[in-house]
């Protein structure tokens, strides 16, 4: 499962994203993988590990919750499936 978020303010000049993803590791664990920043540049890496799949998955929901509260929106990939969700037309630049 993987999330892309973005938060865009044109007036403060933000541009953001913040893309999570879970995927099993060499050791039998799995990973929740977060990368964040700047749109445009490479950002922060942190990488979190649980035994099982359920609570990695747990984990990236729980912090999609939490970003969308900040103001972050954006779509979700399942299964390599793409829906948008919670995009405010009024923020979209191109």
């Amino acid at each position: 499962m993987q999330t892309y978020l973005e938060k865009r303010q044109p007036a403060q000049k933000m541009a953001r994203f913040y893309r999570m993803a879970v995927m099993p590791n060499l050791f039998g664990e799995w990973t929740l993988y977060r990368e964040w920043g700047r749109i445009g540049q490479g950002g922060q890496v942190r990488m979190d590990w649980f035994e099982d799949e359920n609570q990695a998955v747990a984990a990236l929901v729980t912090l999609e919750a939490s970003k969308r509260q900040r103001g972050y929106w954006g779509s979700v990939t399942a299964g390599g499936k793409v829906t948008p969700q919670d995009q405010p037309a009024a923020e979209i630049l191109y």
